[in-house]
């Protein structure tokens, strides 16, 4: 006889690196120069990538005993992504930046003539969580005739995704590309997602008691982790003049031009789920039950987009606009589910509350009551559990010159 309680808490998942800042430059007097033939052989490629948040670790706990058993579980939160950082591509950095000058060209299928990119990474998954408690009783002598059963789990959290760096480029490049998906310039800041919250289950279960029995689970999800946001995407095409900067591609979905700012999407929430079991049969028996699921991870914005154009831009294939810019917000993360069971006993109460929900619905035995908000826009309610963020965009700035 006497107190028996277990507690389990996962690891929080690493933090993921941020990439480096990269600037192009060139000593030749003739410019760059690349020419590819194979597919997904870019004729020129920067890269800013940050590193993946790590998962959270799992958390498992069990407590059994007599008269009294409790059981804690807490899944690890998933780590935040890395970012991305700025991308430069001209001749030289900061305020003595000056066009590239060259050639490019590429025969092959998604082989981008040059292709500039700053993504943050992804948030860390959160880690599960179970806890499971079970109290039995022991008929005679000074041992009370009750039991009590209480058991709490929480899932791990989703990982915060990393930020997209900047994008910008001056060029008086001349570049030409013949396969399919193989844009002649392309240039994408993109923010990370967020990380998918973990699953929670709470069990309280008693056993073998005549007389009084309190059985309490509660188990919630996690919250999926929010989004990063697209940086600002900056295109300066000039004209070289001798004999003219011109840009063009052959194969389909191949742009001219294509400038990016993407937010990343929000991170899935976690199921919470709780159930209570009773084995016998007594004079007063009682379990409680909460499960909520988890809230979805907030989306990223898109940045804004500046595309200056003096080229001269000719695309032959289907879908392949001259110039294709756009900021564009991230979804928001699905909520999580709630579930909550109860068994046995006299008197039984099971509260289940989704993620981002604004009703509930509550479990008695001989009767059932759904509770809701009436006349009244549950997305709207004051009574919802977490607002709901739309994705968020920002202003597109697009000039041609002539």
């Amino acid at each position: 006889v006497g107190i028996f309680f277990s507690t389990g808490i996962g690891g929080a998942g690493g933090s993921g690196g941020a990439g480096g800042t990269i600037n192009l430059a060139t000593s030749d007097s003739s410019g760059f120069q690349s020419t590819t033939s194979g597919d997904q052989s870019h004729g020129l490629l920067l890269q800013s990538i940050g590193g993946g948040g790590g998962s959270g670790g799992h958390a498992y706990s069990f407590s059994a005993g007599v008269v009294f058993a409790g059981a804690v579980g807490v899944g690890g939160s998933g780590g935040s992504g890395g970012a991305g950082f700025p991308v430069n591509g001209c001749a030289g950095a900061g305020s003595s930046c000056s066009a590239l000058t060259g050639s490019i060209a590429t025969e092959g299928s998604d082989a981008v003539g040059a292709l500039l990119q700053s993504i943050g990474g992804g948030g860390g998954y959160g880690g599960g969580s179970i806890a499971e408690a079970y109290a039995a009783a022991l008929k005679g002598g000074d041992i009370p005739p009750v039991t009590i059963s209480l058991a709490a789990s929480v899932g791990g959290s989703g990982g915060t995704g990393g930020e997209g760096g900047a994008i910008n480029m001056v060029s008086a490049m001349t570049v030409s590309t013949a396969g399919t998906g193989s844009h002649a310039i392309a240039a994408q800041s993109i923010g990370g997602g967020g990380g998918a919250a973990a699953d929670s289950t709470a069990g309280a279960n008693s056993y073998n008691n005549t007389d009084y029995t309190f059985n309490a689970a509660v188990g919630v999800g996690g919250s999926g982790g929010s989004s990063g946001n697209g940086a600002a995407s900056n295109l300066t095409i000039q004209d070289s003049f001798t004999p003219g900067t011109q840009l063009s591609t052959l194969g389909h979905n191949a742009a001219g031009i294509l400038a990016h700012s993407v937010g990343g999407g929000g991170g899935y929430g976690g199921v919470g789920n709780a159930y209570s079991n009773d084995a016998s049969i007594g004079d007063t028996q009682v379990g409680l039950c909460f499960g909520v699921g988890g809230n979805g991870g907030g989306s990223g914005s898109g940045g804004p987009v500046s595309v200056t154009n003096a080229a001269s831009i000719t695309t032959a294939g289907s879908q392949s606009p001259g110039i294709l810019a756009q900021s564009i917000g991230g979804g928001g993360g699905v909520a999580g589910n709630g579930g909550a069971q109860s068994a046995g006993g006299n008197y039984n109460l099971s509260v289940a509350v989704g993620g981002n929900a604004a009703e509930f619905l509550l479990a008695l035995d001989y009767r059932t009551l759904v509770a809701m908000i009436p006349n009244r826009d549950l997305k709207e309610s004051p009574y919802s559990m977490h607002d709901r963020y739309g994705p968020h965009v920002e202003n597109m700035v697009f000039k041609l010159e002539e």
